[in-house]
């Protein structure tokens, strides 16, 4: 099965390369220039006249004058943190000002009225200055405070966390670019289960006697989308953020229910987009492959998704969408091996196959179906609150060994103007009633916001306010009560956070 995935996904890579070469030689010399890279012709050395003892430069160019496409203004791209299934990559560019461009021919700055003295300080700009044109990065600060309060396991706990992100981004051109980002925390994407009561994901706690703060790469990719590619098709390689897209109310703080913002899959993904398909206003398809876990002699444990998603305003003040996912986990205990489900494991169940703590293996498969709905409505005569979205979510695991533990589902409500701004004075809040039955999820993956990552039903309600630019302000609180007892305990367990985070 998982040969036959791989052939669906380099379908769109073959598809790739064939229409490059057929492109390549329809465009003929253009096209030749054009993946050549344009350089132009050095400046002449051109003798200052007597009679001008200062330069005065002309006025730069407008960005169409650029030869090189990859040299135009990228313009401004919503982060991650605050939109849900941005194309991989585009995620971490940043909003902050573009370096000037130049025009690098000396020879026409010397036909215009014949100054050659601006033809002499018109040279060709150093490389190192056209590559970091092309370097774009993005990141933020976070200080957290977090009180768990009636943990079934301990007294309250308090402490404080601290988060760093970085992002860079390369643009070869306007159709490949390459990215990476570090971040703070654990190079496991989870910890014991006795530690899920902190996020271990990217967080560090301060107080660990003054250690210094591990930093570790997080996502490594190179994204294309050749404009050659039907329906603005896109294909992503390496360790990237995951492609779908999800509940926009958890998808700004934290990721989503099923799947967590810091968890990144390693492998390929590749999607489609088409606008005004059968008067739908945007229709979108993706599928990808992951590699989970790679043993030498032993079959692999992989990942392959895909999401459906449409996209329609069939009013000016109301948005309907909708989209359909599909994770299908695959070989999690390959031959016996008990990796997965003995250390990353931190709330399905598990059987045990020999003596020793770590001899377990997960009770079920894990096949998820997870349908989304959103509804968005802008309010008239009320420019202080720009947007409501209605947002009901559900997941089912097909493969759950009991059928009573098999689904969840969160229903919720957010209102504010659009947050993505960063600007000061922008807010949202929000609510969620959340219901995770244990198998409903696979829970190495899922968020760790509260104490309990399946099994337990809770409220969530937030306050984001960004009180200078690009400082913003964030208010949680969230309950959770086990579905089935824990420790012999049904006991609602609280969470309380104050995050102060700076973004770049």
């Amino acid at each position: 099965m998982v040969q036959a995935r791989w052939i669906c996904l380099l379908l769109p890579l073959l598809e790739l390369l064939l229409a490059g070469q057929a492109a390549q030689g329809q465009s003929g010399a253009g096209s030749e220039r054009f993946f050549r890279g344009y350089r132009p012709p050095p400046a002449r050395p051109v003798r200052l006249p007597p009679v001008e003892t200062e330069h005065v430069p002309r006025p730069l160019p407008p960005p169409s004058a650029i030869a090189d496409p990859a040299l135009q203004p990228a313009g401004l791209f919503v982060p991650s943190s605050s939109f849900a299934g941005a194309a991989p990559g585009q995620e971490e560019l940043p909003s902050g000002p573009v370096f000037p461009r130049r025009l690098v021919s000396a020879g026409t700055a010397s036909r215009q009225g014949g100054n050659t003295a601006q033809a002499a300080t018109s040279a060709e700009e150093p490389a190192w200055m056209k590559h970091l044109r092309r370097l774009e990065f993005s990141g933020h600060v976070r200080i957290r405070h977090e009180t768990d309060a009636e943990r079934l396991v301990g007294p309250t706990r308090n402490r404080q966390r601290l988060r760093a992100r970085l992002a860079l981004t390369y643009r070869w051109n306007s159709e490949v670019r390459a990215g990476v980002r570090w971040t703070t925390g654990d190079r496991k994407i989870v910890l014991e289960p006795d530690d899920r009561a902190g996020s271990p994901l990217s967080y560090q706690d301060a107080g660990d006697v003054l250690d210094k703060v591990e930093f570790n790469l997080d996502r490594l990719f190179i994204h294309l989308q050749p404009r050659w590619m039907p329906a603005q098709g896109w294909v992503t390689l390496g360790k990237f953020r995951n492609p779908v897209r999800l509940n926009p109310i958890f998808a700004a703080p934290v990721g989503d229910l099923v799947w967590d913002e810091a968890a990144h899959p390693e492998g390929v993904a590749a999607g489609w987009r088409l606008e005004h398909w059968l008067g739908i206003d945007r229709v979108e398809y993706l599928l990808g492959e992951s590699w989970v876990l790679e043993l030498a002699n032993q079959d692999d444990a992989s990942l392959f998704f895909t999401q459906l998603w449409f996209d329609h305003r069939f009013h000016p003040r109301w948005q309907f969408q909708f989209g359909f996912t599909w994770y299908d986990w695959n070989n999690l205990n390959p031959d016996g091996n008990t990796r997965i489900s003995a250390e990353n494991n931190v709330g399905n169940a598990v059987v045990p196959v020999g003596p020793g703590p770590d001899d377990v293996v997960f009770a079920s498969g894990f096949s998820i179906l997870n349908p989304l709905l959103v509804l968005s409505w802008q309010p008239p005569g009320l420019p202080a609150l720009d947007t409501i979205q209605v947002v009901w979510e559900y997941f089912y695991n097909t493969q759950s060994f009991d059928a009573d533990l098999a689904d969840g589902f969160s229903i919720g409500m957010q209102l504010g103007p659009a947050v993505t701004s960063r600007k000061q004075g922008a807010w949202k809040i929000y609510y969620t009633w959340n219901e995770v039955r244990q198998e409903s999820v696979f829970t190495p993956v899922v968020q760790d916001d509260f104490q309990l990552a399946s099994n337990f039903r809770g409220h969530w309600i937030g306050l984001d306010w960004f009180v200078w630019d690009e400082v913003e302000l964030r208010l949680w609180i969230l309950s959770s009560q086990p579905i089935q007892p824990v420790a012999g305990s049904r006991q609602t367990q609280w969470r309380f956070r104050i995050d102060l985070t700076t973004y770049f």
